[in-house]
């Protein structure tokens, strides 16, 4: 059996112009007509230029995973300010609430529905903040600094 067909690659470098003739073709074999010296270098080139294809794919996926984290805090720091105005006019309404309760013209009905939506609205900060936080880990985490900067990204000491 020709070992050509023992075998899964073959490739056969510098051979005679008469062996050349004498190979035939298959698709698990490679014949270069060249030195030894210019396969290396030639192997070396494509595998510079694939080195350099990977490490351009590589910059351009950092480059999207950074500007979408920025955008994703950018986003939630958004959410947390809105969740906190609402907080503010959740706790005033609850306020108006139980004013008109003291007055007599409101129900208890009107001032569990105000308590109900302060709590709505601070669980609602609670979740924008968590956002925001997962936000900025991820973008310490896109920037490669996550493990150095994780506090003070957060806010903390």
């Amino acid at each position: 059996m020709p070992l050509s067909k023992r075998l899964e690659w073959v490739t056969a470098v510098e051979p005679s112009e008469g062996m050349r003739a004498q190979i035939p073709h298959r698709d698990n074999m490679t014949v270069i007509a060249s030195t030894w010296q210019d396969a290396d270098v030639a192997q070396a080139e494509s595998d510079l230029r694939q080195s350099r294809l990977q490490l351009e794919d590589l910059r351009n996926r950092i480059e999207v995973d950074v500007r979408s984290a920025l955008l994703d805090v950018n986003t939630s720091a958004e959410q947390v300010s809105v969740a906190q105005s609402s907080i503010g006019l959740a706790a005033e309404q609850l306020k108006q609430s139980q004013d008109r309760f003291a007055a007599g013209v409101a129900g208890t009905l009107d001032v569990v529905q105000a308590q109900e939506a302060v709590a709505t609205a601070n669980e609602s900060y609670i979740q924008a903040l968590y956002l925001n936080n997962i936000a900025k880990l991820t973008l310490a985490r896109a920037l490669g600094v996550a493990e150095e900067r994780t506090k003070a990204f957060l806010g903390g000491k």
